[in-house]
């Protein structure tokens, strides 16, 4: 890169007064230079920097070189390890269907002779259900179905007291915590309803055959039947919309489903207080 470096030049002004303690000296005439002299130039000199070519293989890891020479970092996180509360975590970003091995990874934080031979590993699977398996770590567990989610170790004493760690939770604690966590979100998530401009184009094609499909079951069974317009009483007319919700395959999978619902807040019966709206329901004495 090239960048000149700008000295400003300080020219005496015709205003400016010579330092004296008189406040009424004249003031001082500007200075003449002849025609021919050379004023001293505003850019006096360049620096240069030299600049090394970075290529695509000496990046970190989790960072690539676009099209236009640029560092940006991947769209795909991997997995990453992360020592809080006393213990090692391994976060499982990516799909699989094994448990892990601390011995196999170079890039440990912690050296794996620091830990206890206590495994955790929760596991997160396609339908949302969590489970969490408690090992020794000696030897790998596989199922049948892909899940995420984290791979807990226990440090002992000698390093937590050599990293300063007060704090210290066991890993089976930090377990229980996370499968909390995540069934919260679960629960979270399913309650969301969907909005259709944050939706990709696929995505919106789903809830398009999912909107056919609801309208076709109503037509089937016969649900309404038409009128016209002018038979119709505008106070007493309401409004219907389609409620979007994201459900689940038997596989696991995320399936796209539409309601029609008609907005019953606005009935004119209802707004008046002259419509039941409570739903009774039996108690178990009256069951029995």
């Amino acid at each position: 890169m090239f960048g000149p470096a700008v000295r400003q030049v300080q020219r005496p002004s015709p205003y400016s007064r010579h330092r004296s303690n008189d406040p009424f000296a004249p003031i001082a005439p500007p200075p003449e230079f002849p025609p021919d002299a050379d004023l001293p130039p505003q850019e006096s000199f360049s620096q240069a920097f030299a600049v090394e070519d970075l290529g695509s293989d000496q990046l970190p890891p989790g960072w690539h070189m676009n099209s236009d020479g640029y560092s940006c970092l991947t769209d795909r996180v991997s997995d990453f390890w992360e020592v809080r509360a006393g213990c090692l975590i391994r976060h499982h970003v990516s799909t699989r269907h094994s448990t892990i091995d601390v011995q196999e990874y170079k890039d440990t934080p912690v050296n794996p002779q620091h830990l206890d031979p206590i495994r955790v590993t929760v596991m997160k699977f396609g339908d949302g259900s969590v489970n969490i398996k408690n090992d020794d770590g000696s030897s790998k567990f596989s199922t049948q179905h892909s899940w995420v989610g984290r791979t807990i170790y226990q440090l002992n004493g000698i390093i937590r007291k050599e990293l300063c760690m007060v704090s210290n939770m066991t890993a089976r604690k930090i377990a229980r915590d996370t499968k909390t966590k995540i069934n919260r979100q679960t629960k979270k998530q399913a309650k969301k309803v969907v909005r259709e401009r944050n939706l990709t184009v696929d995505e919106r094609a789903q809830f398009q055959q999912a909107k056919c499909k609801e309208l076709q079951s109503f037509f089937e069974n016969d649900v309404w039947t038409f009128d016209v317009e002018s038979n119709a009483d505008p106070a007493r007319t309401l409004t219907a919309r389609m409620l979007l919700s994201w459900g689940k395959q038997p596989d696991g999978s995320p399936r796209a489903k539409a309601r029609l619902i008609v907005r019953g807040y606005a009935d004119v019966d209802a707004l008046h207080g002259n419509l039941e709206t409570s739903s009774p329901t039996t108690s178990r004495l009256s069951r029995c």
